[in-house]
């Protein structure tokens, strides 16, 4: 629910919560180091986060001089910061998520306060809802918030946004707005820079969850608060993000001159015309209606990339082109440009990877001396974690070995068969509940008293497809699929279980009225719910959904 525009200015709130606690923080230090040496360390992380992300290179460099100073001093708040600010960068710079949760982990493994390690697990908690992984994203919101529960106010405040968003994305609304709104009364009584941006922000995420709800009306009242926020604030950090919200509004209601309206307004207040983001709007606007006018705005966005070096500008650009020559009955191309989009992440990311040799190889040093400073304090803990970095490396190579192995074809088709067995009992279980159901309306008959009808009763009873059988579904669906569900919640996290399992029905390829009877639904509701789904996944109408899964 957050546009790229709004995740910088989330980076900023974060440098403004290092601002405000660190300071108790680090004036609270060991005895080596002194405050004049905490706010040295503490300005070169403020550098660090206010040049990220136009130098990516620049705010590593002063990452590992903050790190470096932190770890002379023995200073383990200082140190537990960088490997947060560290593992935030790779994130954000550079996805590579991994390396960013063993940073957090190297950092909740420091004698850091608890309030650094709950701000800590607040960042891995952001890295799995990023990933799509709702669910453990919201292990983590929920434990950093039991903690700020009557210590800071702000902080709980907060966390209830983070988590109204993974619960968003889980499908679950209710308690997603009322999150939200209980965000809203904390930070909307506050008159500072920081509530009023956390207020806007919070008002804008409501917005758009109202959007994909179509109650358009409530989002436009969001929208309006945010609008009032930002005249009161004097800026228009978020008016880039409301715009585009607006236009998708716009865009549903059939008012395309408005949508396009609002997509310039948006790239103006951003330097429309040097943002690819913008530009990959206005071509994907287009698709469908001016195939010239889209192709002319995603040349514009590759262009943009080209001189950003950004690997998701490309590949959101590479993305949009495909649909356009989807559109434009050209499978050829479009499968082209979708494979290009799909590997050409990795590719920018080994050039930057190259770029950064002297720097990974400097900060690869930080790693001996955390071990010799980790040697006075607690030479025990160290062998402890150096024995679960080697049983886990075991545990990854065995996995890989084993997936490996298991994946032959022979292998494949029983899981193939099994799998269409389990579709068959799911399919089974239903006509039997309909032909219990039709015997029992024929014997007509009261429940109280008849034994005929207590019988079909407990035929019911013993039919109805459980949670258990989706579950046995679903693990015999991955065998054959794998990172099927995956993949689609990373492409679009919008999609809620239901989606997913009438996905995988069609993905099977089995008939509307067999995939009503699995699903224990109407024939017209599967296709009704076909209807919904293509609109999430972008698809024209008339495009095939089973022809789109085949590529997944």
């Amino acid at each position: 629910m957050i546009t790229v525009t709004q995740a910088m200015q989330v980076r900023t709130s974060f440098l403004f919560i290092l601002l405000l606690s660190g300071i108790s923080f680090f004036a609270t230090a060991q005895a080596e180091s002194t405050p004049q040496d905490t706010l040295q360390i503490l300005a070169l992380i403020e550098e660090a986060d206010n040049t990220f992300p136009s130098s990516l290179d620049k705010a590593l460099l002063l990452n590992e001089s903050a790190y470096q100073k932190s770890v002379a001093m023995k200073y383990e708040n200082g140190i537990a910061w960088c490997f947060t600010q560290k593992g935030y960068l790779l994130s954000r710079g550079l996805a590579r998520h991994e390396e960013a949760l063993a940073l957090y982990t190297q950092a909740l493994n420091t004698n850091a306060c608890t309030p650094i390690k709950m701000k800590t697990k607040r960042e891995i908690g952001r890295i799995f809802g990023r990933r799509g992984l709702h669910e453990e994203a919201l292990l983590y919101f929920q434990e950093v918030l039991r903690y700020s529960i009557g210590r800071n106010d702000a902080d709980a405040a907060k966390y209830k946004a983070d988590m109204a968003l993974s619960y968003s994305e889980l499908g679950n609304f209710s308690e997603a707005k009322r999150l939200l709104l209980e965000s809203i009364d904390y930070f909307s009584h506050r008159s500072s820079a920081y509530d009023i941006f956390r207020t806007s922000i919070n008002y804008q995420n409501l917005a758009d969850m109202y959007t994909a709800l179509k109650n358009y009306d409530s989002a436009r009242y969001c929208l309006h608060q945010v609008d009032i926020l930002e005249r009161k604030q004097g800026n228009h950090s978020m008016t880039t993000s409301a715009n585009l919200t607006l236009a998708d509004i716009y865009l549903a209601e059939g008012k395309r001159d408005s949508a396009l309206y609002c997509l310039h307004t948006a790239g103006r207040l951003t330097g429309a015309e040097n943002s690819a983001s913008i530009y990959n709007a206005l071509a994907s606007f287009y698709i469908g209606y001016r195939a010239d006018s889209s192709l002319y705005y995603n040349n514009k966005a590759l262009a943009r990339a080209d001189r950003t070096n950004e690997a998701y500008d490309y590949y959101s650009a590479l993305k949009v082109r495909s649909r356009l020559f989807q559109s434009l009955h050209k499978p050829d191309s479009a499968i082209a440009y979708l494979s290009m989009a799909e590997s050409f992440q990795d590719s920018i990311l080994v050039v930057r990877q190259k770029r950064l040799a002297d720097i990974l190889q400097r900060t690869s040093q930080q790693e001996d001396q955390l071990s010799s400073l980790e040697e006075l304090q607690a030479h025990n803990r160290q062998q402890r974690l150096l024995l679960i970095a080697g049983i886990i490396t075991l545990l990854l190579i065995s996995t890989a070995l084993y997936k490996l192995l298991k994946r032959s074809k022979k292998e494949i088709e029983e899981k193939r068969l099994q799998l269409q067995s389990a579709a068959q009992e799911l399919l089974e279980k239903t006509r039997a509940m309909e032909e219990a159901h039709r015997k029992i309306e024929a014997q007509d008959v009261k429940a109280a008293d008849d034994e005929t009808f207590r019988k079909y009763n407990q035929i019911l009873q013993s039919n109805i497809i459980t949670e258990e059988d989706w579950n046995n579904f679903r693990t015999l669906f991955e065998e054959v699929y794998p990172d099927f569900f995956s993949r689609l919640r990373y492409l679009h996290p919008s999609l809620t279980r239901a989606d997913l399992r009438l996905l995988a029905v069609v993905k099977m390829n089995v008939s509307m009225k067999e995939a009503a009877k699995i699903l224990a639904i109407s024939p017209d509701s599967v296709k009704k719910a076909k209807y919904r789904l293509k609109k999430k996944l972008g698809m024209e109408q008339e495009e095939s959904l089973e022809d789109f899964l085949q590529e997944v």
